[in-house]
């Protein structure tokens, strides 16, 4: 967890809802560099690395689907792959599956666009969670069995066309 910017979400003076889509805008993606909307203004903020913000997590082994606990980490997943399907119409499947196999393997060094948008939200998503780097590799592969079971029932977009329906991006 990253606890300055915890600091810099305090609960703004509307008492809207402290939900980091309202709060936290992307400046410069390659930097890490956000805009943090503040009461009286906004300010400018370097995300910490990949590494400084995992936790201790939850002492899970496995990922369960059912388990409400774990939907707001698979649902950072997967808003990422949304948000960057909504970019680049012509991503498939494959190479979703390809690039979260990658990340399941090395998440501090994506190899493509799509890895790297997913390991920026993570770096949001963790600077105010408490999730460990071994339950966010299960996440991971807990999604990339989803694109995996959808590809093979509906095709080259099965997954994508899936989760585009049900994600909000």
């Amino acid at each position: 967890m990253d606890h300055d910017l915890l600091e810099l979400l305090e609960p703004l003076e509307d008492k809207s809802p402290p939900t980091l889509t309202r709060r936290v805008h992307f400046i410069d993606e390659e930097k890490g560099e956000v805009e943090i909307k503040r009461a009286g203004g906004t300010q400018n903020y370097q995300l910490k690395s990949l590494e400084q913000v995992f936790g201790k997590g939850h002492g899970s082994d496995s990922i369960n689907i059912q388990d409400e606990r774990f939907h707001p980490l698979l649902m950072t997943i997967e808003h990422a792959i949304v948000k960057y399907y909504q970019d680049n119409p012509a991503l498939s499947d494959g190479q979703v599956s390809l690039t979260l196999r990658g990340l399941a393997m090395n998440l501090e060094k994506p190899n493509d666009g799509l890895g790297r948008r997913i390991v920026l939200e993570l770096r949001i998503f963790l600077s105010v969670h408490d999730w460990s780097k071994q339950e966010v590799k299960l996440a991971i592969r807990k999604v990339l069995q989803s694109v995996e079971r959808h590809t093979k029932l509906a095709g080259v977009r099965g997954y994508l066309t899936f989760i585009r329906d049900y994600v909000p991006y």
